[in-house]
This record gives structure tokens, C-alpha cells and sequence, in this order.
């Protein structure tokens, strides 16, 4: 267990029981599934804690003449009263003897005041008295009230906020309000948000609004103020007295900042605005059209019982499955969220982001982590191995399915419901998804599922294999849903005719030949209404007659309408593009990609016509022109025009139109404001990825880059065309591969980089002119796969770690030479050794733990597990000496110790060199000529001289050095100057304090030492590194 994690196990509960007798004893411990309903108390500690009744009381029947007990009896009447049993209080129902069983007892507490049915606030400072006629008395105890010491005490903030009934009760057990009817109150004295008090879910509050919540309270010992946050927050902490306020603080500060990481790595999509897209997209939830639902017996079922854990809704395309699904989610949230924490997902086959087995799964997480963000320690630990690409590499859906079960068992899973809409639209592992869900969904007692989809065979098979699962097929319910169809349609044509200002008889008209036509199918309603609002009132009786009944009738009266129009050809290569497209795409990524003339590329106006102009079809969504995104109205119309209009829409076929959107693509990535050096002009080399939201980078992106360089290797892959030498995507790649891994980089995808390389490397026929375009995809695979971490890291590192690092022989590496950042004047020149260092120097056995310049920098001294210090020349790397003489392993080169040297360092004047060991001697050496000059018993570690080289400073003192070699203990002495520009942080190599060159791990050192631009560095390997900027070393990219 860490500082910053707790055991996933949790901490089982005790509770007070009251016989019928009015006896009161301890029962338990509960695990979490066995806990009765129970009241909680809350309350200030006597000041004197001896009168308080303790676990220890409880166990030997004593301390009924303690003053607490008065809060034990009241509790325990108040409990009877309100039906409830079993009852809680901090002061003896935790073992506070058991280490263990405190520390778990302080993490767990929030939740036990979550879970319980009701909390009584006791306030000893508050007294009601008798009720005069004038209200005097209300008066007097509300100014008590409001003054009241529970609202300062640390402890209580959690105590508030977590119940979802609070009653306050005077120390005469009056009862004098609730968290309710007292809520305006509360928040004047407290200033929490009513929304907190609510029951808003405390993680959708700033962090900073949170903590100042605390600000005004106190608490006994200073780490309670942080401890007592534990549940606000959702983290767990390991409970450590004596650390003080502001360490305990940075612990919490530390996990609250692992939970953000998870998070943001995690997050592919946030199911709650894919779901007001799709409201908006289909026009809205309208009252009524779904509430059948909820009157059903399957779905009451399904709701209610516990033998009942999944629902299967599922009907043919139209049926309204979609909408259905978000009414369930907005009754679901208004009614249980007492009950159940609620996660759905929506796929939608035409947007690559949220149409696979691996989207849903984390989106799931996404919500339930967000939702309970205790549950993120079963994630913490691979997610600080692996970062984001714990959820993007290849094993990601082994992965995210041993995560995903490991929390569906769980004992602290809040009960929960699952819901996923369109299984039949999620395109990638389908399969998997399948037998996934069919396993668990019976595993945990506190978990329902419900899915929709078509009513496809495959998913039927596998599904009905779940057990405890109910069916609810749309089209046995036809005369209910026809009945939805009907308000539906009369709702539609409403607005219809306020819009269209239709006189009452023609709106009576529309509707009539809606309620002739539409059957149960909502989307016919829907798409007619579209054709319809397009049409002048003039017309609309000429030409209602004319939409035939059934959707494939309706999508063949559209196509004919496309084939008879002027803008047939355009409307073609539209509806062949957003087909093929594999996420939606703005107006602008329409126009640079689809077969269209270049005029009309550049014009959003004349695509957004065409658009309009392709037989509803299509639709667009969003306020901002360029922004606007054109997908196709619903999966059936998109299985229309594959499907049914295929030999119309693609003449040469869907590999052909594959192989001309690859192109097209790369073509708009190396016109001029397409892919470059630094493409999201950030400039500084150390710049990170999350420095940016994504939102930021969305706008510094180009829009001719976003679409095509994240798709255009899928497009050639699907085309299932040969790659050959010196043709366009051999010359793309040996022209703009670094540029293309930035882009990538940037937009979160550095790992779709690697998996591009490899399918591509399938598409070369090297016996067919294809040998140098396998040689480079070869080598580009191995360039993105070493340096894949830093360029999601840092994507400008790209021009100065992995080029730095990268082998002097690589293709990549020969290719973008130029234009790596010229920040160090010597590159590696050994291929063995993956190198950017000026020279490596060799002679140390084993691990280099100490190294340091002489103050004119013309010397180094390096000490090593090997046990000796070596004195080098810094300009040559020549060595000078090997010193002997410890008996431990040495950090610098001079031979002696007997152990490890562990720190060396040169008297400013350059006459003398010291050096530390965990022999516990420092020795010292004249740096001449590498004499021995006096050993110093009972001293470790860290030596360094003082300005004027008089003084030797080390871990254990300070200590005066002369000729006669006499020493005493000095304080506030002057460490010696050190003037550099470059430094080692971490994993970074720093200009200035700038992060500039990132270290591979095999470059990172055990120990440095830096003199003005040179830096050097200590490695496992025995090796020392040297490192010199460059005289003009830019801090910036040119």
C-alpha cells in the first residue's frame, strides 16, 4: 500500500443494535452486501474524550454514567422511532486500538454516511426550551443555530454532505429541521453551494470550491483537515499522524492529480454529450412519443426485480430504438439516482471514435469512474506503468476487460446501471463485445444491464446465452409504438405547419396521410418532415402523395430525386465520401476530400448546399459554419446507399473510391498550409501535450491535416492497393513521415503511428518494385514504436530526442537530419550505442553514482560501484588518473574506499578532490597528481567544498581543511558557485531551466554535473556522458 492508494478490500462496518428491550449492543462486523439500514449520528466530541463511550465500553458493558451516552440513548430512540434498528457512532463503533482497522475506517467513513438511511445531527450548543406565544424561543435557537461549533469542526463537512437526509436535532432531541428546509441557512453559515446540499455529485464541484469549503474549520490534529476531505474528493490515503498539514496536503494534491491522468487518458468520448447531440440531431425528445415504455411489464420487470438483470430491446431500423433509449436515461436519472448510479453508451457505426468494443468499454469506465472516482485505484497502478497507451495499444481490449470485471466485483460498486444503445452499430469486435457482456452481466448482484439494437441473428445468439435476461422486441408491441408513431407524427407536423404557416386543413391533410403511411416506423415520420419543409406550401399537396410508405421505398423516391437534379454528379461524390469517411466530417474536410472540382472544394457555402440538395440523406449539425459536421441521418440510409445504390454511387467500385480519398488525402497534406515542422506553431521544444486542451489544438490544427492524416493509411488499406517504389505514398512518407507522426502526436494518436506502419508494411509486394518502400516502413515502424512515449509526451521531441537518439544508420533518422534542432554541437557517431553524447568514456566496471567539473572545467572526476574515482580530461576525454583507496564502491575515480562511492567534488582553486563513500569515509586527493591526502572516518554521502576551498561540507557537518589537514564543524558556510545553462531534471536535459532534449531511459543517469554549457552524466552502464549546447543553443525551434 502507498501513500496515495489504499487496499481495495475496504473496511467492514460495525453497528449499535437496540433489542426490543431497549438494550443496546454491537453487532457485526458487516461486509457490504449484508449491512441492514442503520441511522448515523453526528456530533462534536466532548472535550473531554473519557466521556465519550468507546468501542472498549460497548465490549465490557460499561459506560452508561458517561456524559456521551446521553448521545448513544438519544440516537438510539431517534433510530426506534424512525423504524430503523441498527445504528452508527464514530465514538464505539471503530476499534481505534487496531491500527488497521482505524486507517480503514478513516477512508471508508464518507460512504458510511452515504449509505445510511438517515443522519442525526445532535448539537450540543443548541437548546429549544419551552415555546413562548410570541416565537421567542424559535428565534433564540435559530441564532444558536447559526452559531453553532458543528459547523466549524472539520469533521462535519463530510458528515453534511454525504447523507442524503440530514435532521438537526437541539440538545434536548427536538428535532429543529432537516438538510431540506434548513438548506438557505446552511448555506449562508457555511457558504456550500445549495446544489451540493442538493445532492449535486461532489465531483462536477472545482476542486478549489471544494477545498475552501474546509477553510473556516478546524480540526484536533492538522492532517485531519486533509483527511477529512478524503471522502469530498473520493481518494484514498494512507492515515499518518505527525507529517503536518502541508505534507499530507501534497499527498492529497498527488492523488487528486493521479485521478485527473486516469481520466483524461481514459476519456475517448463523454456518453452524456453524445447523447444531446443525437436529441438535437433527431429534433428533440418529444413529450410522451416513449412513455409506454415505462408502463410495460418486461421493462417493469426488468426495474424492479432482482432475478432480472438484463433487458434486450431490439427492433428493426426506424423503430425509434435510439430516442427510446434516451427517455429511459432521463427516466432512470430523475427516479433512481437515490438507487443507481447510471452509464450508457451510444455507438454510432459512422464515427470511428465511438463504433468498436473497446469505445464502449471505456466510455462505461468513463461514467462509473466518474461517478465513484474510488474505483480509479484499480486502474492507478497499470495507468503510471503504461500512461495512455494502456487503453491504445494492441492488448487494449484484454486489458480493459480484466479492469472492467475486477470492478464489477468489487464489494464498494455502488449499485449501477449499464446501458448501451446501437450494439449493432458497433463495427469492431462486435463478437467480443458480445460474449463480454453475456458473461458478466448476471456476475454482480448490483448491476442491471439494458442494450438495443437490431434484430439481428448474431446478436441474439450470443445474448440469449445471458442469464436472468428478458426480451423486448419492438415489432410485438407494434400497436403501442404505432400509438407513439401517431404523437410523434401529430407533435411534427404541428411544428410542420406553425413553421410553414399551413392553413388547418392542409395540416389535418399531412397528417392524416402520416397516419396512413408511417406505420410504426418514427424515421419515415421524421424524413418526410424534412423533404416536406424544404417544399413551398404551394406545393405540398402535389407532392405528399408522391412519398411511398416504407423506408426503402422512401430512400428509392430520394434517389431518383438526386438522379433527375443538376447537381447529381456533386451529390454522388458527397454521398460516395461521407459513406467511406470513417468519423463525421466538417463542411471543410468534405470539400478537400470528396471528387469534387477545386472551386467548389474551397466553398463551404456550395458543400453545405450540396449537402442539402442529397435527398435527406445527410444532415449537419453544429452553430458555426465551419464547423458543422455532415453524417448521414441514420445507419439505415448509410445501409441504403451501400447496400441498394451501390453500382450508382460507386461505378468503379468502394476499393477504387477507397484508393481516390487516399489519395486525395495525402495530396491536401502537402499543399502548402498542410503538414510542417512544429504544425501547431508551439515553438518550445519542452511544450507537452496536456499543456494544451484539446480544443486548443483542434484550433491550432489545420483543417486540411485533421481528417487526412489521421485516416488516410485506413482509406489505402481498404483500397487493397500494392505499394511500390517512387510512387505517391513511398514519396509522402520519405518527405513527410516525421511531419505526419507530429500531427498525429498531437491530436493523442502518436500510437496509431506504429499500427499505420505495420498494416501498410501488408500492402508492399517487395518482389514487385517494392524493396525500399518495405525498407523505410520497416524502419519507420521501429522509429515510432522507440520513440512512440516521447512523442506523446512532447511532440517537438521528435526533432531532438528521437532524432538525437535514434541510430546513426536509420533511413528516418537520414531523411529528417536536417531537420533536427541544432541545440548540441556534436551528434552520436556510433551506431551501437544510440547516442547523442559528445564521447562516452570507458573504464568504469560498474555503475557511475557520483560525477563533478573541476571549477575551470578542464577535469572530471567520476566515481563508481567499481570502487575507485577516475580523474578524465573534459575536453578530450582522456583519462588522467584512477584513484584507489576505498573499500566500498566509489562515484568518482580515485581508488581507496571500500565501498560504493557515493559523491566527488573539486575544491574551487582546482588543487583538491573529495570524495564520499558508504565506506563512511571522506578522502581526499591532491587532483594533480592523485595523491592520497587525508581520509576523514565517519562520514557518508554528499561532499562538496566551500567557495573558498577551505571548507569541506558534507552530509554529516561542515569541516575546515588545511595543510596540517585540522577540521572542525562551521555552519553558514558558502557552497561554491556553480555557473551552467544546462541541467539534468528527471527525464529531461534543461537549457536555462527549459526542458529542451528528453533522455531515453537507457541515456538517464545515475547522478550529473554541469559546468556552464557542458553537462555530464553518471549511467548504470559504467559510461559518462557528456552533453554541450551549442554557442547560439536556441531555447526555441527555428
Amino acid at each position: 500500500m502507498t501513500d496515495s492508494a489504499m487496499s481495495p478490500t475496504g473496511a467492514r462496518i460495525r453497528l449499535l443494535q437496540r433489542l426490543p428491550g431497549g438494550e443496546i449492543r454491537l453487532a457485526g462486523p458487516f461486509t457490504d452486501g449484508s449491512v441492514p439500514a442503520y441511522a448515523i449520528l453526528s456530533h462534536r466530541w466532548e472535550s473531554n474524550a473519557e466521556q465519550e463511550v468507546s468501542y472498549q465500553d460497548m465490549i465490557q458493558g460499561l459506560g452508561r454514567e458517561k456524559k456521551g451516552f446521553q448521545k448513544l440513548r438519544f440516537c438510539a430512540e431517534q433510530a426506534s422511532e424512525d423504524q430503523l434498528e441498527h445504528f452508527w457512532i464514530d465514538t464505539c463503533c471503530i476499534n481505534k486500538l487496531l491500527h488497521g482497522e482505524h486507517q480503514a475506517a478513516m477512508n471508508s467513513m464518507f460512504r458510511w454516511y452515504q449509505r445510511a438511511t438517515k443522519c442525526y445531527v445532535y448539537l450540543a450548543d443548541v437548546s429549544v426550551g419551552e415555546q413562548n406565544t410570541t416565537g421567542q424561543s424559535e428565534r433564540t435557537w435559530q441564532s444558536s443555530f447559526q452559531a453553532s461549533q458543528w459547523f466549524l469542526r472539520g469533521w462535519t463537512l463530510q458528515e453534511l454532505l454525504a447523507p442524503r437526509i440530514v435532521e438537526f436535532f437541539s440538545q434536548d432531541g427536538v428535532k429543529l429541521g432537516d438538510k431540506e428546509t434548513l438548506q438557505d441557512v446552511i448555506h449562508d453559515v457555511t457558504g456550500i453551494s445549495v446544489d451540493a446540499l442538493q445532492g449535486r455529485r461532489l465531483t462536477s464541484f472545482r476542486k478549489e470550491e471544494r477545498l475552501a469549503w474546509m477553510e473556516r474549520r478546524t480540526t484536533k490534529f492538522e492532517e485531519d483537515k486533509v483527511y477529512a476531505l478524503l471522502g469530498i474528493f473520493e481518494v484514498e490515503l494512507v492515515i499518518h499522524y505527525g507529517q503536518g498539514w502541508a505534507s499530507t496536503m501534497a499527498k492529497l494534491e498527488e492523488a487528486i492529480n493521479v485521478q485527473t491522468s486516469v481520466m483524461r487518458d481514459l476519456r475517448i468520448t463523454h456518453p452524456r454529450d453524445d447523447k444531446s447531440r443525437i436529441e438535437k440531431d433527431k429534433g428533440g425528445l418529444l413529450a410522451g412519443v416513449c412513455d409506454w415504455i415505462f408502463d410495460h411489464r418486461d421493462f417493469q420487470r426488468w426495474r424492479e426485480t432482482a432475478d432480472c438483470q438484463s433487458l434486450w430491446i431490439r427492433g428493426d431500423p426506424g423503430k425509434g430504438k435510439t430516442m427510446l433509449i434516451c427517455s429511459i436515461v432521463d427516466e432512470l436519472t430523475r427516479t433512481e439516482r437515490q438507487r443507481y448510479q447510471l452509464c450508457y453508451f451510444f455507438c454510432q457505426a459512422t464515427d470511428t471514435r465511438i463504433n468498436s468494443a473497446v469505445a464502449v468499454l471505456r466510455g462505461l469506465l468513463y461514467m462509473l469512474v466518474d461517478q465513484q472516482p474510488s474505483l480509479i485505484r484499480h486502474i492507478e497502478k497499470q495507468h503510471h506503468q503504461a500512461g495512455r497507451t494502456l487503453f491504445e495499444d494492441v492488448n487494449n481490449w484484454i486489458v480493459l476487460t480484466k479492469l472492467f470485471s475486477d470492478i464489477l466485483q468489487d464489494p464498494q460498486l455502488n449499485s449501477t446501471i449499464f446501458i448501451i444503445d446501437a450494439l449493432d452499430e458497433c463495427s469492431s469486435q462486435l463478437t467480443d463485445l458480445l460474449h463480454y457482456i453475456a458473461s458478466v452481466s448476471a456476475r454482480s448482484p448490483r448491476v442491471k444491464w439494458l442494450y438495443s439494437s437490431r434484430d439481428w441473428p448474431t446478436i441474439e445468439e450470443t445474448l440469449s446465452k445471458a442469464q436472468q435476461m428478458l426480451h423486448l422486441q419492438l415489432e410485438l408491441n407494434a400497436r403501442t409504438i404505432a400509438a407513439g408513431v401517431r404523437i410523434f407524427s401529430e407533435q411534427k407536423v404541428r411544428q410542420l405547419a406553425i413553421e410553414k404557416g399551413y392553413s388547418e386543413s392542409l395540416q389535418q391533410e399531412v397528417l392524416q396521410y402520416f397516419q396512413d403511411n408511417a406505420g410504426d416506423t418514427f424515421l419515415w415520420v421524421a424524413l418526410v418532415c424534412r423533404s416536406l419543409h424544404a417544399i413551398p406550401q404551394r406545393h405540398v399537396r402535389q407532392k405528399l402523395h408522391k412519398f411511398p410508405p416504407g423506408l426503402d421505398a422512401l430512400y428509392a423516391r430520394m434517389m431518383v430525386q438526386i438522379e433527375e437534379s443538376d447537381d447529381v454528379e456533386y451529390c454522388k461524390a458527397v454521398l460516395a465520401t461521407v459513406a467511406l469517411a470513417l468519423r463525421p466530417l466538417t463542411l471543410p474536410e468534405l470539400g478537400l476530400i470528396a471528387d469534387l472540382p477545386e472551386e467548389i472544394s474551397y466553398s463551404i457555402e456550395d458543400i453545405a448546399d450540396i449537402a442539402r440538395r442529397s435527398g435527406c440523406f445527410l444532415t449537419m449539425r453544429g452553430d458555426i459554419r465551419e464547423d458543422r459536421v455532415v453524417s448521414f441521418v441514420h445507419q439505415s440510409a448509410k445501409d441504403y446507399i451501400i447496400e441498394q445504390a451501390r453500382n450508382s454511387i460507386f461505378p468503379a467500385g468502394m476499393s477504387e473510391e477507397h484508393a481516390r480519398v487516399a489519395q486525395k488525402c495525402i495530396q491536401r497534406m502537402c499543399e502548402p498550409g498542410g503538414l510542417q515542422k512544429d504544425i501547431c506553431r508551439v515553438r518550445k521544444p519542452g511544450i507537452r501535450r496536456t499543456d494544451f486542451d484539446s480544443a486548443e489544438i483542434a484550433k491550432r490544427m489545420p483543417a486540411r491535416v485533421t481528417y487526412t492524416s489521421s485516416f488516410w493509411a485506413e482509406h489505402f488499406i481498404a483500397s487493397r492497393e500494392t505499394l511500390h517504389d517512387d510512387e505517391y505514398v513511398h514519396r509522402f512518407l520519405q518527405q513527410y513521415f516525421l511531419y505526419w507522426f507530429e500531427a498525429l502526436s498531437w491530436m493523442g494518436n502518436a500510437a496509431s503511428a506504429v499500427l499505420h506502419t505495420v498494416r501498410l508494411q501488408a500492402q508492399v509486394d517487395e518482389r514487385d518494385r517494392g524493396q525500399q518502400t518495405a525498407a523505410f516502413l520497416n524502419d519507420a515502424y521501429r522509429f515510432a514504436s522507440m520513440n512512440r512515449y516521447v512523442a506523446d509526451l512532447a511532440p517537438l521531441q521528435l526533432y531532438l530526442s528521437a532524432l538525437t537518439f535514434t541510430p546513426v544508420n536509420s533511413i528516418v533518422r537520414k531523411a529528417f537530419l536536417q531537420q533536427r534542432t541544432d541545440m548540441f554541437s556534436l551528434l552520436p557517431n556510433v551506431f551501437p550505442h544510440w547516442s547523442a553524447t559528445l564521447q562516452t568514456l570507458t573504464g568504469h566496471m560498474y555503475w557511475v553514482k557520483s560525477v563533478a567539473f573541476s571549477a575551470d572545467g578542464t577535469r572530471l572526476a567520476s566515481g563508481s560501484d567499481d570502487r575507485t574515482v577516475r580523474l578524465w580530461d573534459a575536453a578530450t576525454g582522456a583519462p588522467l588518473q584512477t584513484l584507489e583507496g576505498h573499500t566500498g564502491w566509489v562515484t568518482s575515480t580515485l581508488t581507496g574506499h571500500t565501498e560504493w562511492v557515493s559523491s566527488v567534488a573539486f575544491s574551487a582553486d582546482g588543487t583538491r578532490l573529495a570524495s564520499g563513500s558508504d565506506d563512511r569515509t571522506v578522502r581526499l586527493w591532491d587532483a594533480a597528481t592523485g595523491a592520497p591526502l587525508q581520509t576523514l572516518e565517519g562520514h557518508t554521502e554528499h561532499v562538496q567544498f566551500s567557495a573558498d576551498s577551505t571548507l569541506l561540507l558534507t552530509d554529516c557537518g561542515r569541516f575546515a581543511v588545511s595543510q596540517d589537514v585540522s577540521y572542525q564543524d562551521q555552519d553558514h558556510v558558502p557552497l561554491a558557485p556553480v555557473p551552467h545553462t544546462l541541467q539534468l531534471r528527471g527525464e529531461w536535459i534543461q537549457y536555462n531551466s527549459n526542458d529542451i532534449l528528453w533522455l531515453p531511459h537507457d541515456f538517464r543517469g545515475t547522478c550529473s554535473a554541469a559546468y556552464r554549457k557542458t553537462l555530464v552524466i553518471g549511467q548504470r552502464s559504467g559510461a559518462v556522458s557528456l552533453f554541450r549546447a551549442s554557442d547560439d543553443s536556441p531555447v526555441e525551434l527555428k
